[in-house]
């Protein structure tokens, strides 16, 4: 197999970021896309989101590269102007009209949070609002409302509070979402990032124990109607072992052994499917023979101007013929751009360079 070199690499990275900061907006904002197809072809539609913006935010920190400090404090700069009292996170921005309907969500808080609290802010209160957003089996809800556990945590009463000022909408986007939204609902994905955020702990223990179930059963895509993805799950599981969160180690064998199996078949994956399995390879797996394979197709399959193809990351509901689905190019293009920088080989040359 020939070396893959040290200089390709670096030229794809420089141009994925140019790509990157030339797309993002003056506010800081990446774009959000959302269509009426898996393909992203059919009714293809700007869908302004903080969500988009922070998975971005993670992979370009965790990419550690200096020249992209400026897209860095800028997507921060967004993603704080975009709290809502008490410090959580609604899916739509507050310059989409859905955010006067939407409940704020703990996937995109519980993400926000984490990056917030590895910066030393202080997330105590929004600590307390995830903790109280659970069911009975101390699973944790998909959407941030008033709950029973809330009685526990006065503190959070007022956030909670300015949630349901305006009940009537709520009402209407609980009955009339198009992916049939309820105030029930628990995902997989959204429990993985609860961990990230709150650690390992036993307030979060059963909620490992529902992750674990799943990974070791393989109904990762049936478990999450926003994601149905296991790459994406998987993705989740890494940023919390990079964290330090030790609950999952049983899975890594498992997790590399299945992704290393889904590379020898590499048409059947999305490009973004391909970065993600690249990103966990290097870190659980570094010596299977896919990694340089991947490395060499997502250096060959980056576009002229930097970017690579977008690919849906996330669903409106599980039929797949009423719901919306929702992706990047820019979001695929940091994904590729963390991938080809934790690359260990070129890691290795980077460290030795002056």
């Amino acid at each position: 197999m020939n070396s893959i070199g040290y200089e390709s690499i670096i030229k794809s990275l420089s141009s994925a970021l140019a790509f990157l900061k030339q797309r993002q907006l003056s506010s800081g904002e990446f774009i959000c896309m959302v269509a009426d197809d898996e393909t992203l072809t059919l009714n293809l539609r700007e869908d302004s989101s903080p969500f988009i913006t922070q998975h971005i935010l993670y992979s370009l920190q965790t990419a550690n590269l200096p020249i992209c400090d400026h897209i860095i404090r800028k997507s921060r700069e967004f993603l704080a102007s975009e709290a809502w009292p008490g410090g959580v996170w609604r899916y739509w921005s507050k310059r989409h009209p859905g955010s006067l309907f939407i409940p704020p969500t703990t996937d995109d808080t519980s993400c926000n949070a984490f990056l917030m609290s590895n910066r030393g802010e202080n997330t105590d209160l929004i600590r307390k609002i995830i903790l109280g957003n659970r069911n009975a089996d101390k699973i944790y809800y998909n959407w941030i409302l008033p709950r029973v556990y809330h009685l526990r945590y006065p503190q959070t009463w007022p956030a909670l509070m300015h949630i349901v000022r305006s009940p009537s909408k709520l009402r209407l986007f609980f009955r009339s979402g198009y992916n049939k939204p309820h105030p029930a609902h628990v995902d997989v994905v959204v429990n993985a990032n609860v961990v990230l955020f709150l650690g390992e702990n036993s307030a979060t223990a059963p909620a490992v124990k529902w992750i674990k179930q799943v990974v070791e059963s393989g109904t990762e895509a049936t478990s999450d109607r926003c994601y149905q993805s296991k790459y994406v799950l998987y993705y989740a599981l890494l940023r919390c072992d990079r964290a330090g969160i030790r609950a999952f180690d049983s899975l890594k064998g498992l997790i590399a052994n299945r992704l290393t199996e889904d590379l020898k078949n590499p048409d059947k994956l999305s490009i973004m499917e391909k970065a993600i399995s690249l990103i966990i390879l290097t870190e659980w797996a570094f010596d299977v023979p896919e990694i340089g394979k991947t490395v060499r197709y997502l250096l060959n399959s980056q576009r002229l101007d930097g970017s690579w193809p977008i690919s849906v990351f996330c669903y409106g509901g599980y039929n797949k013929k009423t719901c919306r689905f929702w992706g990047s190019e820019e979001l695929v293009t940091a994904f590729c751009l963390e991938a080809l920088a934790r690359y260990q080989p070129f890691q290795a040359h980077n460290q030795q360079e002056p």
